[in-house]
């Protein structure tokens, strides 16, 4: 059924179509259903002077697609097959909507289906694909085309920046296969645009296979939050200003991921990027964490070939597996700054570092980073330093196996106790209390094999300029509280 009225399909429906073609000749047999189509809303003289653009000028064509307009268009239950000699070769299947076309911006685009190409004999290549669900609401295709059509680099990064016009997009259950060779497969993804930012971000179970370039890459999941478009793509300048503030990234978290090319494989157990601040342009706070990274010993070998075989003996393992993390909070107005790191190598040890600063002056960092040659900023981190406090510090030392197996060559760890009790007298024979405390962690670490701690605190903050005079003159511990911890 068609309604028209003034230049206008009102509605136009089509149910239960069906087109079969056989051809003797050559033993082809064409095949073609749909269900159902539905047409509503649509200015036939859009159409007309698109169709005729097409003809004449291609470009002036996606320019005028921006005047076409329709209200709905659907296909459902879509299928197209091909037989050769009653062979099955090539099969199409799918749905698709789409709602809202106007000013060349489709409101809502949705799609699924599949295709198979058995023999390569459409598309050039044996294809076996197919895609659960796509979604689609808001996509500015009229000024995409226009742009690549024209090699319009200005409208094109305006594209880019406003996401394509895209407000949201789902996918679910793609699977594809080109040629037996190129694969991948994706269990889901969405993606939230707001603007020009992508304010949400999620995927799950990514993994693409080049058998020929023996490349694979997977991923277990992926999310970040607040990636912003909005800057001049083809720009070094704001290239390099965008990677400082992360591109405007305040969450990020990706697991499992993996690489493997010619049999060398790369691991990342969890990458985790966290409450990320800006302040008047600095990193204010922030988490970056990166935890079991897998690297191959090969790859350490083409580097440092006699380093390579001490890990793989001291492991037992084909590759060495390291963690690291850091924290950092900064309070511009008090000018104090916390830091957290932590660094560890699987088989071997871990380190934990922690400092609390004061008096730290921002407005000369923030000068310095705009300084143009590097005696400038000598200069200002000098007016820095003489301000810079420090209210707390730790170093810990937790073991895996590092210290058992180099103590393991130590004939006589109570004379190894014995020197360093020495070193120690001789060091600190100004602080008795404090030389006995270091003595017995030290000897309990190198009897015990597992730990040691250093830490201090200052209430209030100590200036790090004044304490090599504090030490010389015995007044150390009269602002600083030492401990130490060994087992």
């Amino acid at each position: 059924t068609i309604e028209i009225a003034d230049n206008v399909i009102n509605t136009f429906s089509l149910n239960d179509f069906n087109f079969i073609n056989e051809n003797e000749e050559d033993a082809l047999g064409l095949n073609f259903s749909v269900k159902n189509v539905l047409l509503t809303d649509v200015n036939t003289q859009s159409i007309n002077k698109f169709i005729e653009e097409l003809d004449a000028d291609p470009v002036a064509a996606f320019e005028a697609l921006n005047d076409v307009s329709i209200g709905e268009l659907g296909f459902n239950g879509v299928s197209f097959t091909a037989d050769v000699e009653d062979e099955e070769i090539f099969k199409l299947t799918g749905e698709a909507q789409l709602s809202g076309v106007q000013n060349g911006a489709i409101e809502t685009l949705k799609m699924s289906g599949s295709v198979k190409d058995k023999y390569g004999e459409f598309f050039g290549n044996t294809i076996d694909s197919s895609l659960n669900s796509i979604s689609i609401t808001g996509l500015d295709l009229g000024n995409l085309l226009t742009a690549i059509a024209m090699e319009d680099e200005q409208l094109l990064i305006a594209q880019l920046q406003n996401g394509f016009g895209i407000s949201a997009v789902s996918i679910e259950g793609l699977t594809a296969n080109i040629d037996d060779e190129v694969k991948t497969n994706l269990a889901n993804a969405t993606i939230e645009i707001a603007d020009n930012v992508i304010n949400t971000f999620s995927l799950n179970d990514f993994n693409f296979i080049n058998e020929n370039e023996e490349i694979s890459i997977n991923i277990g999941t992926a999310q970040f939050r607040g990636l912003d478009l909005d800057f001049d793509y083809f720009s070094e300048m704001a290239l390099i200003e965008n990677t400082a503030r992360f591109y405007g990234l305040t969450d990020a978290t990706f697991n499992n991921l993996s690489y493997v090319i010619e049999g060398e494989e790369f691991e990342i157990g969890e990458f985790r990027l966290a409450d990320v601040t800006f302040e008047d342009a600095i990193l204010v706070r922030g988490i970056l964490a990166l935890h079991r990274i897998k690297l191959p010993i090969s790859l350490i070998s083409e580097m440092d070939r006699s380093i390579a075989r001490a890990i793989e003996s001291f492991t037992n393992s084909e590759s060495l597996t390291l963690s690291i993390s850091n924290s950092i909070d900064l309070n511009i107005e008090s000018g104090t700054y916390d830091t957290d790191l932590n660094f560890g190598i699987e088989g071997f040890a871990e380190v934990r570092l922690n400092a609390a600063l004061a008096g730290l002056d921002v407005a000369q960092i923030r000068k310095a980073s705009k300084a143009n040659n590097t005696s400038e900023v000598m200069k200002i981190l000098g007016v820095v330093s003489e301000k810079l406090s420090i209210s707390s510090f730790s170093l810990e030392y937790n073991d895996d196996q590092l210290a058992e197996a180099l103590l393991s060559e130590t004939p006589d760890v109570g004379q190894l106790v014995g020197m360093s009790e020495m070193q120690i007298d001789m060091m600190l024979r100004q602080y008795t209390e404090q030389a006995e405390q270091l003595k017995a962690s030290i000897k309990a670490f190198l009897e015990g094999k597992n730990g040691f701690k250093f830490s201090m605190s200052a209430q209030p903050p100590v200036r790090i300029m004044d304490m090599q005079q504090l030490f010389e003159t015995g007044d150390m511990t009269k602002s600083i509280i030492f401990g130490f911890e060994g087992s």
